[in-house]
């Protein structure tokens, strides 16, 4: 509050207890909670309760719980052969919670796959743990091979989310030209899990090759669409004004009717284009 002492006391003209922002004019009347304060500070002013170097920690401690939480409850990965080391209980570690951290920090911060070749970056990570070299990857083909691994587990896990989906799966699109010139498109899943939780999850990102009409879209959607076993169960399409968009909902609709005239001939899904 504006007063440096903790102990002064703000009142209104009802002689109500108030809290004042030292930086605004907002008043809070004091009710024996602060969460509506911190939510004010944080929001307004950028001000956490924690300070930044708190709130890294919290952040870093939430990541290995989490990826500790997945392992777990996948019960873990096949187990591998690794250097046999003698190692202090207390420096223990699970190679699969490290192999999920590194996964999500190489994918979420694009950080080149040759990183963990570099002597820098090893000799940093024994100075945390000097048993650490037992089980970091040698080389970027193995941190490779781990983000193909758990992209597959990932999408298999999404794909039978969708299919017990409570609700219909509405889809999102939308085109854009990269740093580098080329198109583009996004598509996004909207839906209700089984647990009645909203999920949105991202379907695919694709270059978009040749011409941008009606067949092209429908074609490069419909394959999305078949790949995610998706493509009967489609509610609302939701994209921007572009003329373009009303082409490929036609198109869509067109390569829909077809798909089904498929699953009725020969009684299995064959992608639209293969149809007669």
């Amino acid at each position: 509050m504006p007063n440096a002492d903790p102990q002064h006391i703000y009142q209104n003209d009802k002689l109500w207890v108030e809290w004042r922002c030292a930086y605004c004019t907002r008043r809070y009347r004091e009710s024996g909670g602060t969460r509506i304060i911190s939510h004010h500070l944080k929001k307004e002013h950028h001000i956490e309760k924690d300070s930044p170097r708190q709130e890294k920690k919290k952040r870093a401690r939430g990541a290995i719980e989490s990826a500790m939480d997945a392992v777990a409850r996948s019960g873990g990965y096949k187990k591998r052969r690794m250097e046999a080391v003698e190692v202090k209980a207390e420096h223990m570690v699970d190679p699969h919670v490290l192999e999920l951290l590194i996964v999500r920090w190489f994918t979420s911060d694009s950080i080149p796959l040759s990183t963990v070749e570099s002597d820098e970056f090893r000799a940093l990570m024994a100075y945390v743990n000097r048993d650490i070299g037992a089980w970091l990857p040698s080389s970027g083909n193995t941190v490779k091979n781990w983000i193909i691994r758990h992209f597959v587990a990932e999408k298999a896990k999404k794909i039978s989310s969708m299919a017990k989906a409570r609700s219909l799966i509405h889809v999102s699109c939308d085109m854009a030209v990269s740093s580098n010139g080329l198109p583009i498109m996004v598509w996004m899943a909207h839906y209700i899990d089984e647990f009645g939780d909203l999920i949105v999850a991202p379907l695919a990102v694709r270059e978009i090759q040749g011409s941008h009409d009606q067949d092209n879209l429908a074609k490069n959607s419909m394959e999305v669409l078949i790949e995610w076993g998706i493509a009967e169960r489609i509610g609302y399409w939701v994209m921007d004004n572009a003329r373009v968009n009303d082409a490929l909902l036609r198109g869509i609709s067109i390569s829909k009717l077809r798909l089904s005239s498929c699953v009725l001939i020969d009684g299995r899904t064959t992608p639209p284009a293969l149809c007669g």
